[in-house]
Order: C-alpha cells, then sequence, then structure tokens
C-alpha cells in the first residue's frame, strides 16, 4: 500500500465498538454501549408488559421502534464526532431526556402497571447519578415529574377508565420524594470525584516537575508509573 493510501486509511474513523485513539470518545462509546444495553433490557420489559396484557401490540411496536431509533442516531453522533462540539461528548442528558419521553409515552399507552415504566424511569436516572451536578438532576426529575402528571391528565381527559387516580397520585408523590433526594446524593458524589480529581491532578503535575526519580511499583515490581527524572537518572 502507498504512503497516501496508509495516510487515507489511518485518517478515517475506525469502526471498532470502542475507539483508542480518543480517550474522551473511548469513554463516550462506553458510556453509550451501556445505555444501549439497559435500553435493550427495556425492550424486554416492554415485551414482558406485552405478554401480560399491559401492553398492546401497537404501543410494543411505535416503543421499540422509537428505541431502536435512539440507539442508531446516539451511536452515529458519537461516532462520526459531532458529540465532542457539546460540553458533555458523553451526551448524558440528551440521552436521558429522549428515553424518559420515551417511556412516557409508553405510560400513557399502557393500560395498567405503570410503576414498571416508574422503575425503568429510575433507572434512567440512575444513569447520569455519577455524571451530572446537583442542578442537572434535579431539572431532570422536574422534567420527569411533569411529564408523569401530564400524562395522569391526559389518561383523565381521553382514557380515564385505564386510570385509578389514587394510585397514580401515590406513585407520583413517591417518585417526587425519592428522586430529588437521588438527586442530591448524586450531585455529592459528583463532587467528590470532582476533588480527587483535582487532587490527583495536582499530585500529577507536582511529581512530574520534581528533580527526583518518582516511581510507583506494584507488589510484582511492575512499574505503574514513572516520572520524568526517572528516566533522565537512570536512563530508561
Amino acid at each position: 500500500m502507498s504512503a497516501r493510501g496508509e495516510r487515507e486509511t489511518d485518517s478515517m474513523p475506525g469502526l471498532a465498538p470502542i475507539p483508542g485513539d480518543d480517550w474522551r470518545q473511548a469513554l463516550s462509546m462506553r458510556r453509550y454501549w451501556m445505555g444501549a444495553g439497559t435500553s435493550l433490557l427495556v425492550i424486554g420489559l416492554l415485551f414482558v408488559c406485552y405478554w401480560q396484557g399491559a401492553l398492546d401490540r401497537g404501543a410494543l411496536t411505535l416503543a421499540t421502534a422509537a428505541i431502536v431509533f435512539w440507539i442508531v442516531l446516539f451511536y452515529v453522533v458519537i461516532r462520526s464526532g459531532l458529540n465532542l462540539r457539546m460540553r458533555d461528548p458523553a451526551l448524558t442528558i440528551p440521552q436521558m431526556l429522549a428515553s424518559s419521553l420515551t417511556i412516557l409515552s409508553v405510560m400513557y399507552a399502557a393500560s395498567g402497571a405503570r410503576w414498571v415504566f416508574l422503575l425503568i424511569l429510575t433507572m434512567i436516572f440512575l444513569f447520569g447519578v455519577l455524571r451530572l451536578n446537583t442542578r442537572a438532576l434535579l431539572l431532570h426529575v422536574l422534567f420527569v415529574l411533569g411529564g408523569y402528571l401530564a400524562v395522569i391528565g391526559a389518561l383523565s381527559r381521553f382514557k380515564p377508565q385505564a386510570l385509578d387516580p389514587r394510585l397514580e397520585l401515590l406513585q407520583w408523590l413517591v417518585l417526587a420524594i425519592t428522586l430529588p433526594w437521588f438527586a442530591l446524593m448524586g450531585g455529592y458524589i459528583t463532587r467528590l470525584r470532582a476533588r480527587v480529581r483535582e487532587r490527583e491532578r495536582f499530585f500529577r503535575v507536582v511529581h512530574e516537575a520534581a528533580s527526583d526519580a518518582v516511581v510507583v511499583m506494584d507488589t510484582a515490581n511492575r512499574i505503574w508509573y514513572a516520572n520524568p527524572a526517572m528516566a533522565i537518572i537512570f536512563g530508561y
């Protein structure tokens, strides 16, 4: 192969499930595959709801098509590099909003057992707990609670026979109490992780600027970290 052909091959985006040439994209793809796997699990749960009579075939088909659409769309956005223009390359908030909106639509179409979909909404929320700050998590909580209220209102107007007002209100209250608490805990964990990263960054700068050799080895005498002074002093 010519040098020009090699350059063209190197410049083309790889098709590997997790790219190895960009750590940001690698992290984004790992989170994407985690979300995609969860989405496939949700499709399985929707099929169980259909099997038990809580969801009709039309709603199952539309929900499955919507989930597959989101999976493909976010894959294309991340693998094309468009996500790097976003503040969060992992697209955590867009993925959470798309998933939550889909499940809220399914809740309206369902004839019962909406508590199952509340569990799915909680799973979606937990997807962002270790990534988002308190404000973003609370805003997502408001979106979910408002969406659930809209579903209850639409059911009471257009499908009153499929609605148990007392049960739905109880479920909404449980969600309104638990999700904000999880948001506060998630925001606290996010702040702790940020502090740890700052300290790691500080000590790395100190070690790399030190004139003395610094080396970290495990119990098998394998080197995990060595600062530049190590190579200068010992020649390797």
